[in-house]
């Protein structure tokens, strides 16, 4: 893969992990253009939690970053990331309804990752 190409996706996989982390939709779109910093860091979800609910909210974005990180190393190995846009995309619709199920699901694909990073190196 050439350089251009790795860094085409690199710059994909953070828009489509950024808008799976909580940017607006309209905000983090593919457009062609290059996202801003701002569309890229990783926003709070829009949902209002009970006390309670406060940790797995702060649980799944810190896991929002991990996987944002590990995302990026996987577009740079040319590693297939569709299938695990899906699952963070799956995992973020459960936020406002089910906040540790979703960080639950998104500790899950970060595993994944990790093993798929490092199985690309053997």
């Amino acid at each position: 893969m050439t350089v251009p190409g790795i860094l085409r996706s690199v710059i994909l996989a953070a828009a489509l992990v950024s808008a799976a982390c909580g940017a607006t939709e309209e905000g983090a779109g593919v457009t062609g253009e290059a996202a801003s910093p701002a569309a890229l860091s990783p926003q709070r979800p829009a949902v209002v939690a009970s006390p309670g609910e406060e940790g797995e909210v702060a649980r799944f974005q810190r896991l929002s970053v991990e996987a944002l990180r590990l995302m990026i190393e996987a577009a740079q190995r040319a590693l297939p990331i569709g299938p695990v846009q899906d699952r963070i995309n799956a995992a973020r619709r459960l936020v406002p309804t089910d906040p540790a199920e979703a960080a639950d699901q998104l500790e899950a694909v970060v595993a994944d990752l990790k093993a798929m990073l490092e199985a690309s190196l053997n």
